[in-house]
């Protein structure tokens, strides 16, 4: 019986993950900008909204709050798009 409820369980939890809505991943571009740079501008405006975001110790994650993201590379002068 154990063995039919931790089979259930890990369906549920693969079932879960599939069925989440994520939002899609978002682009930034910026002319004359080299990939290393954008790259650090987006590791610095993700560790700068880390603050913002309610983190969620249960699952051990650190939320990063995608509006400051986003409103941090604007102020950097990037423009957003969704990736495709």
């Amino acid at each position: 019986m154990a063995k039919a409820a931790v089979i259930l369980v890990g369906s549920l939890l693969v079932l879960g993950a599939c069925g989440s809505s994520e939002p899609p991943r978002i682009i930034y571009d910026k002319p004359g900008v080299s990939a290393a740079d954008r790259q650090r501008d987006e590791r610095e405006c993700a560790a700068a909204s880390i603050g913002t975001a309610r983190p969620d110790l249960s699952l051990g994650v650190i939320r990063i709050d995608r509006d400051a993201v986003d409103s941090c590379m604007k102020a950097r002068g990037y423009t957003p798009r969704p990736a495709s």
